[in-house]
């Protein structure tokens, strides 16, 4: 039987420990770590990294619900399946010169300049700084100029508990709680090698970047139960996000707020609590290729607020009926437009946005079991917006919104037109396919 380890984690308090049975099997060990910090057996059930992903790096159970709908044949013929599934299966080797850090003491004291290799299984404490609008919990402080790899997990049982309603007008957003902060770094490449596990308690944000955080990698994880997997805010820029495995969100899987050449491409989202990605406002040049999304609380995929110049590229959204939402639909890709609050303070709008070659999926379980709508590709007035661009995509269960303030400003063509082939073929060289 897997032994579990129950470790309450003081906000004074830094430790490790790692946790696989092997680790933990000597009587001696286990009672030094426990030796420092009581134990409140309720708080937090350690357990070894689970193996649910398949040979593609996701979970079987995301696999088969797609795979059981009657658009399969359909979808399995798309490139931004087949591309997506095979890119999750790449394999990253570590260098020989990278240092091994196997505890949290030295995850914590990472060095400028320098190449890692994190094994094990770890968990970063909950350390409360400051109070009020300056309290942080910020987690691992990653410095410039390094690459690190990753294979284990990572929890962190995180502070915020924010409001994940998605009717009662609230929004609170997480602007303190990381795993792993990249605030202002610069220069980082974070690897993960069979896709280490990056989890909390659906609290703590698991990459958090900010600022003037610029020219970013990160690539390869399995993130789940997090607040946001990937959270990139203002003046972020330059930001690659690869083939990583998200489940189970908060609220968005990828968040982009006012940042600048945000690139991410075959990450396979499934069941995040508000959106598979958001172009949000004031982003402008970001790229998304190849990304799969299942199931969504609000979009699978969609810019607003003055966000411009952005790509929705080659990828899938499938309506999943399992996903609690009071708001009665799950949403395909979309404009949403501009709110009159961000037009009177900056005079932009929501314009010259691209959706190309992605598909949209509503099987019929889903409208059976859920009696809701969604699916649809839109175009949205709110306060105003300018054009918006629909090219090449595909509609398996659902139609897109043809007239009206869902269809304004709005292009759709069957066919791609020259300068959308030319994009793609762009992406795929960034992608080296």
């Amino acid at each position: 039987m897997k032994k579990l380890i129950y470790l309450h984690l003081f906000v004074c308090v830094l430790f490790s420990c790692g946790t696989s049975e092997s680790e933990v099997s000597d009587k001696k060990e286990l009672d030094d770590i426990l030796d420092m910090a009581p134990i409140e057996p309720d708080d937090i059930v350690l357990k070894p990294k689970d193996h649910f992903l398949n040979e593609y790096g996701i979970h079987e159970k995301a696999y088969s619900y797609v795979a059981g709908t009657e658009f399969f044949s359909d979808i399995r013929e798309q490139s931004c399946w087949t591309e997506t599934l095979s890119a999750l299966k790449k394999e990253i080797i570590v260098p020989e010169e990278a240092k091994l850090i196997s505890s949290v003491v030295d995850l914590m004291k990472l060095a400028s300049g320098e190449i890692y290799y994190v094994k094990g299984d770890l968990i970063v404490p909950t350390l409360l700084v400051g109070n009020g609008e300056n309290k942080h919990s910020k987690g691992i402080t990653i410095p410039n100029n390094v690459t690190i790899y990753i294979e284990g997990s990572i929890y962190k049982e995180g502070l915020f508990m924010g409001d994940q309603d998605l009717d009662d007008g609230i929004e609170e957003e997480n602007k303190w709680d990381y795993i792993f902060n990249l605030e202002k770094t610069k220069n980082v490449n974070i690897y993960g090698i069979n896709h280490p596990k990056i989890y909390s308690k659906k609290r703590s944000v698991a990459f958090y970047m900010g600022g003037e955080a610029q020219n970013i990698h990160i690539e390869g994880f399995y993130v789940t139960d997090v607040w946001e997997a990937f959270s990139c805010q203002w003046g972020a820029k330059d930001i690659t996000l690869l083939r990583n495995y998200i489940q189970n969100t908060g609220k968005r899987a990828i968040w982009m707020l006012g940042t600048e050449n945000t690139f991410f491409a075959y990450n396979f989202i499934y069941l995040p609590g508000w959106d598979g990605f958001d172009f949000d406002a004031y982003n402008k040049d970001g790229n998304g290729y190849g990304n799969i999304v299942i199931g969504a609380g609000r979009w699978a995929g969609f810019v607003e607020e003055a966000a411009q110049n952005n790509y929705t590229v080659n990828s899938l959204c499938v309506m999943e009926p399992t996903l609690s939402t009071e708001k009665n639909w799950q949403m395909g890709f979309a404009d949403n437009g501009t709110t009159q609050k961000i037009i009177d303070n900056s005079g932009k709008v929501t314009e010259n946005n691209y959706f190309i070659k992605n598909v949209t999926v509503q099987p019929i379980s889903y409208t059976q079991t859920t009696k809701r709508g969604g699916g649809n590709f839109f175009s949205k007035k709110n306060a105003e917006k300018g054009l918006t661009f629909f090219w090449g995509n595909i509609e398996k269960g659902c139609t897109h919104s043809t007239s009206g303030d869902s269809w304004y400003k709005a292009e759709w063509l069957d066919e791609i037109p020259e300068e959308g082939i030319n994009k793609i073929k762009e992406l795929k060289k960034r992608l080296d396919i």
